[in-house]
């Protein structure tokens, strides 16, 4: 299965996690050759990194931000899955003490379609309050699902 993960930015960024990056920055990754011709290619899925892109969004890391997958989503018209880095990387669990919330829960509300590493134990429950509330909109949870069993189905894993 075909992923762009966050290792793709190596040679156009330097740092780790939480490294924060301007707007022609991240142009130089999203718009690298590898990511253009990944998703060009129709790529099936993309990790969105923790990396702080302050030029559109100053407060949240990517991963954590709806403008970075609305970036992804409207400008590079992405339709494939989304998928966090690891909710429990420093950056992400200090972010989330820092602000007293729920990283799985901004993960979702942010547009990812599946989590990696969050603490399922709280995140569950978490999810189905927000998604009750209406922080999480039914219909994203459905087109999350939707992405994830259209792969699935590409992959041969449903019957």
């Amino acid at each position: 299965m075909p992923v762009i993960s966050r290792q793709y930015t190596r040679g156009y960024i330097k740092g780790e996690p939480g490294l924060e990056l301007t707007h022609p920055e991240l142009d130089a990754i999203l718009l690298s050759p590898l990511a253009k011709a990944g998703i060009k290619a129709g790529v099936d899925e993309i990790m969105i990194s923790h990396i702080v892109v302050k030029n559109i969004d100053t407060k949240m890391p990517a991963s954590l931000s709806p403008a970075v997958h609305k970036l992804l989503r409207k400008n590079l018209a992405y339709q494939g899955l989304m998928i966090t880095d690891d909710l429990q990387m420093g950056a992400i669990t200090q972010y989330a003490k820092q602000h007293h919330i729920n990283a799985d829960v901004l993960a979702l509300k942010a547009g990812n379609d599946m989590l990696l590493g969050g603490n399922y134990q709280t995140g569950i429950l978490a999810i189905k309050k927000a998604v009750q509330k209406g922080t999480i909109s039914q219909k994203q949870i459905n087109d999350s699902v939707r992405r994830i069993l259209q792969l699935k189905e590409k992959l041969c894993i449903l019957k």
